[in-house]
């Protein structure tokens, strides 16, 4: 929270923290993959688009709505059975509601209205990931994470030139398979990255941060954060609610981790920021020389 000065709630951007420090302790200047998945069709929710729109036009409606109403109650997490009660959620959705399944930390309705109502404002699922989620979250994690460590960092998939080049082409170019994200560029560089890579799935940032906050000692201080004054007044949900996603992940009944980290950041930033206890972690000047 004191390196992004604000109440940033992506959990990766621990990850990516480690790996800079890391990477400074060899090298000055870094290459990020970052818009590689946004210009090039990397994610699994974009490639995915095409067969949930043929899924929606075979089955019935009755049976859309059962399917998409039983998974929507496990719909949350990131793990690949999470990943599958989220599509199934989504059948019957446009194409805003569908995407705002995949980015939503929570799922209830209010949740997913609000989510729904940026993808659109942006102009769209593919719009939205340029425009928003690109410059917002990941660049400016990528930033501050290096800057942190003295670390410069290049972002040439953000060349403006190449950016035009890949929102001119049609998905199909770059996905010609859904389950195969990145079609253009694995090919462009295919006699320069090993089989080994080149095969491997995509790996991310993630942090196990739901099983992290069940720990002893982790748990207790995530619901002192939330149960704090300052937090509370703030108004960024009702006691109840946030008593209930404590318990719920606490217990294993459900995996809210991804919520209540970006709450604790959430509440963390209220009182550095605003109730004034930033100066507790400021670091001490220098003492005056005395004469």
């Amino acid at each position: 929270v004191l390196r992004h000065g604000a109440p940033f709630g992506d959990e990766s951007a621990l990850a990516l923290d480690r790996l800079c420090g890391w990477a400074r302790e060899r090298i000055t200047v870094a290459l990020t993959g970052d818009g590689g998945d946004e210009l090039f069709v990397g994610y699994r929710r974009r490639r995915l688009v095409g067969p949930l729109d043929a899924l929606d036009r075979v089955l019935p409606g009755a049976l859309r709505r059962t399917v998409a109403r039983v998974a929507h109650g496990g719909a949350g997490g990131r793990g690949l059975l999470a990943q599958a009660r989220r599509l199934l959620a989504a059948l019957g959705d446009d194409a805003a509601g569908r995407y705002a399944r995949w980015l939503a930390v929570q799922h209830d309705p209010a949740s997913l209205r609000a989510v729904r109502r940026a993808v659109l404002a942006a102009g769209g699922p593919a719009a939205f990931d340029l425009r928003v989620y690109l410059p917002d979250d990941l660049l400016a994690k990528s930033d501050r994470a290096a800057m942190a460590h003295g670390l410069e960092t290049r972002a040439p998939l953000c060349d403006p030139g190449l950016a035009r080049l890949a929102c001119a082409l049609p998905a199909r170019r770059h996905a010609p398979v859904p389950w195969r994200g990145k079609a253009l560029v694995l090919a462009a560089f295919a006699d320069l990255l090993p089989p080994g890579i080149a095969r491997r799935p995509k790996r991310g940032f993630g942090v196990p941060v739901g099983a992290w906050l069940r720990r002893p000692g982790w748990h207790e201080r995530l619901a002192q954060a939330l149960r704090h004054p300052s937090f509370r007044e703030a108004g960024v949900a009702p006691a109840a609610h946030l008593e209930r996603l404590l318990a719920e992940h606490r217990a294993g009944r459900a995996d809210h981790g991804r919520a209540l980290y970006g709450l604790w950041t959430f509440a963390c930033f209220v009182r550095l920021f605003v109730e004034g206890e930033l100066v507790r972690h400021a670091p001490c000047p220098p003492r005056a020389a005395t004469v």
